[in-house]
């Protein structure tokens, strides 16, 4: 796991309870643990995307044909071309406890949690 913590969102498309026709999709999965917790690699790669969002830091990591996306982030703590290994910390997550997690094969979104320890 990329961060200590409960999933409370899952990969892919799912009904919303109590919303008619309501319909949400997750592009990877959503982690809460406690705000400000370590953010740590999922398995060796190059770090290939640092950037801004709306909603706080994004990383990226590429490790051969996959990329492994880290959103949410308050802080991070790599930079693009770096190498980075397996546990290794990227940062940390903003005060509300919530990573995203997101797992692709080049541009095909994985679900993530079988790929998760």
């Amino acid at each position: 796991m990329p961060m200590s913590g409960k999933i409370i969102n899952r990969f892919g498309r799912y009904k919303v309870d109590g919303v008619r026709n309501g319909e949400l999709s997750c592009p990877g999965i959503n982690i809460k643990g406690a705000g400000g917790s370590s953010v740590r690699c999922v398995y060796k790669g190059q770090v290939t995307g640092v950037f801004n969002s709306s909603d706080g830091m994004v990383v990226m990591v590429r490790h051969g044909a996959y990329i492994s996306v880290y959103c949410y982030m308050a802080h991070v703590s790599v930079s693009v071309g770096q190498s980075v290994s397996t546990g290794q910390t990227l940062g940390t997550v903003s005060s509300n406890g919530i990573l995203q997690f997101q797992l692709r094969k080049e541009t095909v979104k994985l679900n993530p949690e079988q790929w998760l320890r």
